[in-house]
């Protein structure tokens, strides 16, 4: 919900007493869900406060508040996760640059040496991938060497380690 439903809920049905509630469940009320939105956007407690319709050292107040916190926390990851390319999705790009279906920005085909670049870049991921998964575990030698009544008994085992 923007700012401007906010406020819209709130000049049409007397919202100012209802409750909201965080990602993780805990309810807030609708200046604090103003505030959150607000500090999102401009990064300054004292301004979103004063927008939310707070008085003056309400940002500092409102910030100590850990539910407020971990909402705040929420909507950064949230955003990292939106602007953020994961290895998933470089490893698309750079198999649709390789394919020829990534056009630049004049709508041409990307040059045979772009084509030939990333289908190596897409070869280093996946052969550094594979290579991870079949890497086998070393056998560990474990020899037991003790003595008893000036006798040597010698013990070896062999195993190896199942990380499945």
């Amino acid at each position: 919900m923007t700012g401007d439903e906010l406020r819209e809920l709130l000049s049409s049905h007397n919202a100012s007493k209802a409750i909201f509630t965080t990602q993780a469940g805990h309810p807030i009320t609708y200046k604090e869900k103003l505030f959150i939105q607000e500090f999102v956007k401009c990064g300054d407690a004292t301004k979103a406060a004063t927008t939310a319709g707070y008085g003056k050292g309400a940002g500092k107040r409102l910030l100590s508040r850990d539910y407020i916190q971990e909402e705040l926390i929420f909507f950064a990851e949230e955003l990292d996760r939106q602007t953020v390319a994961d290895g998933k999705e470089v490893m698309q790009y750079f198999t649709r640059v390789m394919r020829n279906e990534e056009k630049d920005q004049f709508g041409l085909d990307a040059p045979l040496s772009e084509r030939t670049a990333a289908a190596k870049e897409l070869a280093k991921r996946t052969i550094d991938i594979e290579q991870a998964q079949d890497v086998e575990q070393p056998a560990i030698n474990i020899n037991l060497n003790w003595k008893r009544d000036n006798e040597e008994i010698t013990t070896e085992e062999e195993t190896t380690v199942d990380n499945d």
